[in-house]
């Protein structure tokens, strides 16, 4: 393992090349351009123990099991464990959230951005976790940031495509 620090300030950051093993994957720029910002163009309450989406932040150790947004009640997660503090498991809501179809379509499109930022990134703009999957694959952790951002694409893609003029839906921004 080999860990690299730069400062704010760091002449060349950008056109540094970042290598896995002997596999050159592209300049920290290239790949940090990846990065996904919030607008904050909706309503998200992250921590919400009435939130009707959960967020598994977290790969666990078993690789079918990563990191992913669901459904409430696909989660087995227990609500009475979710505080002002959690950063593993979390429910979200949103006066964007509809209906159950709304939220799974939500769910399923932001697990699909979610995916390609994570492929695009090699995984690297993601917190490490506390050790490996069983397939030997660092487990990773999603920042809620991030987590807003890919959440705020999502609904902005599916009403898009749910609405004739791509006009907003009816929630609280």
């Amino acid at each position: 393992i080999c860990v690299c620090c730069f400062g704010p300030d760091s002449a060349g950051r950008s056109k540094a090349l970042v290598y896995r093993g002997e596999e050159a994957l592209g300049t920290l720029g290239e790949i940090e351009s990846h990065r996904v910002v919030p607008t904050n163009s909706y309503k998200l309450t992250f921590n919400d123990p009435n939130g009707q989406l959960a967020l598994q932040a977290v790969d666990t150790s078993d690789p079918n099991r990563p990191i992913g947004f669901l459904h409430r009640q696909a989660s087995a997660y227990n609500v009475s464990g979710i505080k002002h503090s959690s950063r593993l498991v979390t429910f979200i809501s949103s006066p964007c959230f509809t209906s159950d179809d709304q939220i799974k379509q939500i769910a399923h499109t932001a697990n699909v951005l979610l995916e390609e930022l994570r492929t695009d990134t090699y995984d690297l703009i993601f917190s490490p976790f506390k050790g490996n999957r069983k397939d030997g694959t660092r487990r990773r952790r999603l920042d809620y940031r991030t987590a807003r951002a890919i959440l705020e694409r999502a609904i902005r893609q599916q009403d898009t495509e749910t609405t004739p003029h791509g006009t907003l839906w009816d929630c609280d921004r």
